[in-house]
């Protein structure tokens, strides 16, 4: 949970949350929030850096529902795959120390932004030496930049396979983020514009094109769907913004399938895949 979506003046959180125990619980959910013309929010073991998954951050703050599936076994957390590791190998600490493991207490949540890009070329070195530059204006807990190779076998997988594209032509994946603590406005804008300006000295040395984004690391800085209070209507174009740079030209090969699977669009949040439109209303409207 990012501390940072605590300011519910400005979040809006879910009207109630729901732990199913089996999967028709999951449909009779659905069903009952389309009966009330409640929205849904689905949340699993996993994360999301803007928390779309148990909150709002569009002005119309439709009523909602999150759907937790804790109980329903969507996913490993890191400590059973930490653990089914350990029962093959001896030499396996997860991602921490044993010091880390064998505390009994967590790490502090701090408030995080992120964002992330694709390299097709090695960054030339004066790139490197104005990262470091970048870097060193903030203290060394508050910026995070880590580099995740690609290549290898990842190049093997067409680009068109899944919707995950980022294959073939890139070196590695840049991720990178901003921590800090504290509830203070001038705090938050300030880590926000320092990751901003890091965003703004990559964009010539990432890819291009789109230039890609990691969905994983979601950035809604990139571009949010359609909302009435905020005067924007939904559209294909709109949510190409984003939508292009996390799926490149899956991005239309999604939006095809939304909108044969939900053309009313029920299932939606401010990055969730749009659907086609009929003139200029929506098809579920």
């Amino acid at each position: 949970m990012n501390p940072r979506f605590n300011d519910t003046s400005t979040i809006h959180k879910p009207l109630a949350i729901f732990i199913p125990q089996f999967d028709s619980h999951v449909q009779a959910a659905v069903l009952c929030c389309r009966k009330h013309e409640l929205r849904l929010r689905i949340r699993s073991g996993g994360h999301d850096f803007e928390g779309l998954s148990y909150l709002s951050v569009s002005p119309s703050n439709d009523d909602f529902v999150m759907i937790d599936l804790t109980k329903l076994r969507a996913g490993a957390t890191l400590g059973e795959l930490y653990y089914a590791i350990s029962q093959k190998s001896r030499y396996f600490l997860g991602s921490e120390s044993v010091e880390t493991l064998l505390r009994r207490t967590g790490e502090p949540a701090r408030k995080v932004k992120s964002k992330s890009d694709f390299v097709q070329e090695p960054l030339p070195e004066d790139a490197v030496d104005g990262i470091w530059r970048i870097l060193a204006e903030v203290g060394p807990e508050e910026g995070v930049l880590q580099l995740e190779a690609h290549g290898g076998k990842m190049s093997e997988v067409p680009e068109f396979s899944i919707p995950y594209p980022h294959r073939a032509g890139n070196v590695y994946m840049i991720q990178y983020y901003a921590y800090w603590d504290g509830n203070g406005v001038e705090t938050e804008e300030r880590h926000l514009d320092w990751i901003r300006r890091l965003e703004g000295y990559l964009a010539p040395f990432v890819s291009q094109g789109p230039r890609g984004a990691y969905v994983n690391a979601r950035d809604l800085d990139l571009g949010m769907n359609g909302d009435a209070a905020a005067g924007r209507a939904w559209s294909c174009e709109q949510g190409s913004d984003w939508g292009r740079r996390y799926y490149k030209g899956n991005f239309e090969r999604l939006v095809r399938v939304k909108t044969d699977v939900d053309p009313a669009n029920f299932f939606r949040n401010e990055q969730s895949i749009p659907p086609f439109f009929l003139g200029s209303r929506h098809v579920g409207e």
